[in-house]
């Protein structure tokens, strides 16, 4: 293979690839990323067996081939080099890459040896706006669970149906749920859930100034294709609880506050109980602002209160001020409406100017 391609374009699809290789692999193999000639382009693939991404750029094909090199060397490599063009040559199983000012010799493994990347195929493909898409993950993905004790709630539930498509997370302590518009109707309902890795890969890769995504979902995998980017991924296997019951059908308390002063003083209070989880208190009373305090044996005790609009019952409910927090810098709009049911109930935060987007925050336990 010899092949030359501009450092910037090669820059972008090596760093990009070299995110998904896995770095401590007993597989040596799975260390590196595949260069391959397609077309007269340049093919960058990766994979942990877990998530494959692909990346094609334009290239200049003197001769055909491939070969798997080290994915972190490759990067520094490219990344530290500041000339223009680079140059790749393969021999056997060793790649030349020479620039104006640079050589190097790498040592790569047999392209044959590289894990087969799955082509995604299915009847259905869906269009979403990258916007959308890169919105709707960022709002969600932080609400799923780090721990594998369930592996479904490691993942995102996608729900598509007629011309929205929904995506929702929980680890069972909050929940985010999220609502936006397919570029055109699907012609039929599907749901699957999407590991929160493979949508956060796909979040950073998006450029807002891309015309769509394809989304594919298959039988045990699904693709996410946009610009001369495509990641590949497995589904998770499982039933997804059934969120609808938890959420309140009526509340009983429901006021409407600042999201700049309510983080502040939820910041305040998080500060004061460290050493008891975050766990603070919200006091809402109908036309009065809304108190939160904090207390600890061991650092103190602080009480802010936060202008705004209550209706309805006076309430007051214990709550982890970090789930709060983490809603709150995804939250658009400048107010949120945050909606309960009784102490016992989860508290649900809304945007104040939108119905697409619905979270939750389960109650803690109050002591008297």
């Amino acid at each position: 293979m010899h092949i030359s391609c501009m450092q910037e374009n090669l820059a972008k699809g090596v760093s990009a690839v070299s995110r998904i290789v896995g770095v401590r692999s007993t597989l040596p193999i799975l260390s590196n990323m595949l260069l391959s000639t397609d077309k007269g382009r340049l093919k960058i693939a990766g994979t942990d067996l877990e998530i494959a991404l692909v990346v094609f750029i334009g290239a200049k094909v003197e001769k055909e081939g491939s070969i798997t090199v080290p994915a972190r060397l490759l990067a520094d490599f490219v990344s530290s080099n500041q000339d223009k063009t680079i140059n790749l040559l393969v021999e056997n199983t060793q790649i030349t890459a020479k620039s104006d000012h640079v050589t190097a010799h790498l040592h790569g493994l047999d392209a044959e040896d590289f894990p087969l990347i799955p082509d995604v195929t299915s009847d259905e493909s869906y269009q979403i706006k990258p916007s959308d898409l890169k919105e709707v993950i960022n709002q969600v993905v932080f609400a799923t669970a780090l721990d594998e004790t369930r592996p479904v709630l490691t993942g995102v539930l996608c729900v598509i149906h007629g011309s929205t498509l929904t995506l929702v997370a929980t680890d069972s302590y909050r929940l985010a749920e999220r609502t936006i518009p397919l570029m055109k109707p699907a012609p039929k309902d599907v749901s699957c859930i999407i590991p929160a890795r493979t949508l956060s890969e796909v979040g950073r890769l998006l450029e807002l100034s891309l015309e769509s995504v394809t989304l594919t979902i298959a039988q045990t995998q699904v693709s996410f294709s946009f610009g001369n980017c495509t990641l590949i991924s497995r589904i998770l296997e499982g039933t997804y609880p059934d969120y609808e019951q938890i959420i309140p059908k009526k509340a009983t308390t429901t006021a409407q506050v600042s999201i700049g002063a309510l983080q502040s003083a939820l910041k305040l209070a998080s500060s004061f109980s460290r050493d008891i989880s975050h766990n603070i208190r919200i006091v809402f009373i109908p036309d009065s602002p809304t108190t939160i305090s904090a207390t600890s044996a061991n650092m103190g005790d602080t009480s802010n209160t936060v202008e705004g609009t209550t209706t309805g019952e006076t309430l007051e409910i214990a709550c982890n001020a970090k789930f709060i927090l983490d809603i709150l810098a995804v939250m658009p709009g400048d107010s949120v409406t945050i909606k309960c049911a009784g102490k016992v109930s989860p508290l649900m935060l809304i945007p104040s100017s939108r119905v697409d987007y619905r979270t939750l925050v389960m109650p803690l336990k109050l002591d008297d």
